[in-house]
């Protein structure tokens, strides 16, 4: 049985394609070639992960093989809209014809990689309809508060569920039965509540804690610009966006 989806050289190739074919029919210009590779690698590390690597097993995976086509083209569609974005929020001298070959200052690409991940977030929904997102990774490790809730005895009292007897010389003898089941059901769960919160609750407190000291750490080394793309397809992908010579969001390539 053949793969359903293309390599990633192929994709790579329709990726170009579609970003010119739309720039050209928006009457745009075309990312210069050194800028369109830039901002395709990572998209393309990305495509490596979700169609060609993840594990078949997984859900996602079955929804995505469902309507392989629509999924590819939605990832397609989905990223040139992002690379669209990236080159609308660059200074239109990089994109004037008479500037070709004579960009040798270094370019910031902050603002157009802002602008990258406000498009890849606004198109969730289709990436998610198909599978193409992994939750837990549109956040960085440690970057959500501490959400397990506190663990809580919630055993009800016990309750001795035959009713009284009717007849007048039998109830004495219910009422002490009920009386001794209670005193012993009631020690019972006492014991079992001591020992929940001995060891349930410190439990809980400890991994509250250990959480945030981790969090604290993550904190205290996370890189700004890996906030850029926090809530997109690319967060725990972000160091593929830098520049691979500055390794900053910026770049001194001229084109």
């Amino acid at each position: 049985m053949s793969d359903p989806f293309p390599t990633a050289e192929n994709f790579l190739s329709q990726l170009h394609d579609l970003h010119i074919a739309t720039s050209n029919h928006d009457g745009k210009p075309v990312l210069p070639g050194p800028l369109l590779q830039l901002i395709c690698h990572p998209i393309v590390i990305q495509y490596r992960l979700e169609f060609l690597t993840i594990l078949t097993s997984t859900p996602r995976y079955a929804r995505k093989i469902t309507q392989p086509h629509q999924t590819l083209q939605t990832f397609l569609t989905s990223n040139t809209q992002a690379i669209n974005a990236f080159r609308d929020a660059l200074p239109e001298a990089v994109l004037s014809p008479e500037q070709k070959g004579a960009q040798t200052q270094p370019l910031d690409l902050e603002i157009a990689c802002r602008a990258f991940a406000d498009a890849a977030r606004s198109n969730l929904a289709q990436l998610r309809s198909v599978g193409l997102i992994d939750e837990d990774a549109l956040f960085p490790l440690y970057y959500h508060d501490f959400s397990e809730p506190m663990p809580s005895f919630d055993e009800p009292e016990p309750r001795y569920a035959r009713d009284a007897p009717a007849d007048a010389d039998y109830r004495s003898g219910w009422w002490n039965i009920r009386l001794r089941f209670q005193e012993y059901k009631l020690r019972a769960r006492k014991e079992r509540k001591r020992k929940f919160e001995e060891t349930a609750i410190p439990r809980w407190e400890n991994e509250r804690r250990q959480y945030e000291k981790t969090k604290k750490q993550f904190e205290a080394v996370r890189n700004y610009e890996q906030l850029i793309f926090v809530g997109t397809p690319y967060c725990r992908h972000w160091g593929h966006f830098l520049d691979p010579v500055t390794l900053k969001l910026r770049t001194s390539v001229i084109f």
